[in-house]
């Protein structure tokens, strides 16, 4: 992936002085498994999977001011100018990976994610540096769903909405010649609490208990004569209906 120095990280700042270099923020990912889903479903399958993985990458980094610079199969290698942003995009690709991976289980998006910030020299395929090293070593390590990112990367942003840094330490980290700090980026939690108000359609996701009332529901809509078509869902004020309606129903029958 972007041709990473091979002598380590040691070397590349002194050589980034004699032949100019960028401090940008850099974000890997990479497909779990790909090899082993390759093998059982096939080459048809693992290109969709491919096809899949990189379009959604594509999305979000473009979506966060970002620049997907190499895709090969199973990996993606995007550059950002602000760590904020480069944070913002891991977090919001990993919940989009697992969105997808539910909508399509045959085809998962189980991806680990690091990222790294530093100088880095413009070559004529991509970049090579320090922090490619460090961002490649960190998305290796990375579970599935995970980002990883250094401890640099985590200073430079401070604060980003809508996530959490938990510091994992320093770790020593393969080709590295220094123990790197490692923080886990991670998103807050939203609160699926709305008091008196009713769930809607964006809160699809947090709504759920009533199950075996929506599938009633569907049921009943689905069935062929013309009575069908009109359904009346009541009951005491404040009992529910709204939401049954708005979270349960509507995403169902959008989801076929």
């Amino acid at each position: 992936m972007a041709n990473p120095p091979a002598s380590g990280a040691d070397a590349a700042p002194a050589t980034a002085e004699r032949t100019g270099s960028e401090i940008k923020v850099f974000l890997i990912a990479d497909v779990r498994g790909y090899t082993r889903f390759t093998q059982a479903h096939g080459d048809e399958a693992a290109a969709r999977l491919a096809s899949r993985f990189a379009n959604v990458t594509r999305n979000e980094v473009e979506r966060a001011g970002g620049k997907v610079i190499e895709l090969r199969g199973d990996e993606a290698l995007a550059i950002f100018g602000s760590p904020r942003q480069a944070i913002s995009a891991a977090v919001d690709l990993q919940s989009r990976f697992i969105e997808e991976s539910i909508r399509d289980p045959k085809l998962p998006l189980t991806v680990g994610i690091g990222l790294d910030a530093g100088e880095a020299i413009p070559v004529e395929d991509g970049y090579r540096g320090a922090p490619l090293n460090i961002a490649a070593r960190l998305c290796s390590l990375a579970a599935p769903g995970e980002v990883l990112a250094s401890r640099e990367v985590a200073h430079l942003a401070r604060r980003v909405a809508g996530t959490r840094f938990l510091d994992h330490g320093p770790t020593t980290l393969k080709g590295i010649a220094y123990p790197v700090n490692v923080v886990k980026v991670v998103a807050e939690a939203a609160n699926p609490y709305k008091g008196l108000r009713p769930f809607d359609e964006d809160d699809a996701s947090d709504f759920f208990g009533r199950e075996a009332l929506i599938d009633k529901i569907l049921k009943r809509l689905s069935e062929a004569d013309l009575g069908s078509r009109f359904l009346a869902v009541v009951g005491p004020s404040g009992s529910g209906k709204s939401s049954v309606v708005r979270a349960g129903v509507i995403p169902a029958v959008r989801n076929g």
